[in-house]
């Protein structure tokens, strides 16, 4: 018989609003299904008779963590940590590393567990790869449709965004802010643009992962701030161009000014980056052990 694996999140409770950790856990779902497992999506619920991944333990919709600490065990339980440990977010207080002290940890990072390696070195962490589904690949065609935008940009403004992005429209660069967007929804509002521009919320320059897989799966161009990288997958094979904060300006006029050339050249490798992990096999044994599948 194969193994259920219940991939559980904490967001709004009508299940037709996609939720921030929605394309992670479908990206997680496919890998499972690779693994010969069975993945189930859980919302706002947890199956305590099995084996529970869980994403969103702290924020808005999910209850106390001291009530997930008593319901919630090592042995049916393991968080899927999506912040940056070492950042300002408020999301990252002792209430929260403390409660991720007991359980196994996965992380998209290994720079957030080596962060939490230094106050707690025994702590149960481990990177788990994560790749976009080829499932988003088919939401939408992206290079057929009219542009309207140079840029899109998503993700919770601050000063260091802020400035940056006031900078390039005032060169006379169009971003569409995009807010509040997730899954299909989200690879709607990027159709009207010729490519995305990830900017780092903080100066811990941990790559977001989980914000650029529809992107990068869509076959969009993506410029993003230079970034510290997983060490599972190699990020730097994908239709990304890594510039420095200071040199994003000068290079989204240049992508402007020369019809995203240089980037659209980077998409054509798109589908290999995509399928050149998931045809191996270290990678599902991987998986399997970090699921416990096996």
């Amino acid at each position: 018989m194969k193994k259920n694996i219940n991939l559980c999140t904490f967001g709004h409770p009508d299940l037709s609003v996609a939720g921030v950790f929605d394309d992670t856990i479908y990206s997680v779902a496919h890998l499972v299904r690779l693994c010969g497992a069975v993945p189930i999506i859980l919302r706002n619920n947890i199956d305590l008779g099995g084996l529970n991944i869980l994403w969103g333990a702290g924020t808005h919709y999910s209850p106390a963590l001291e009530s997930l600490k008593q319901h919630c065990t090592e042995s049916n339980t393991i968080i899927f940590n999506m912040e940056q440990i070492s950042s300002n977010s408020p999301l990252v207080g002792p209430d929260y590393i403390e409660f991720l002290t007991n359980f196994k940890i996965l992380d998209y990072s290994i720079h957030n567990i080596h962060a939490l390696r230094k106050s707690y070195p025994l702590i149960r962490a481990e990177e788990f790869p994560l790749l976009p589904s080829p499932a988003f690949c088919y939401d939408h065609l992206a290079s057929q449709s009219n542009k309207n935008y140079h840029f899109a940009f998503y993700g919770a403004m601050n000063d260091r965004r802020q400035h940056l992005l006031e900078q390039l429209q005032s060169n006379g660069i169009s971003v569409k802010l995009i807010g509040g967007m997730y899954g299909q929804n989200l690879a709607k509002e990027l159709l009207d643009c010729h490519a995305v521009l990830n900017i780092h919320a903080y100066e811990t320059s941990v790559f977001e992962t989980a914000r650029l897989l529809r992107p990068v799966a869509m076959g969009m161009p993506v410029v993003s701030e230079t970034s510290q990288l997983p060490q599972l997958i190699d990020w730097t094979t994908a239709p990304i161009k890594f510039v420095d904060y200071n040199g994003l300006i000068p290079y989204c006029i240049h992508a402007v000014q020369t019809g995203f050339s240089e980037l659209h050249e980077k998409t054509r490798i798109q589908p290999e980056f995509l399928y050149q992990y998931h045809r191996k096999s270290e990678l599902l044994s991987s998986v399997r052990y970090l699921l416990e599948i096996d």
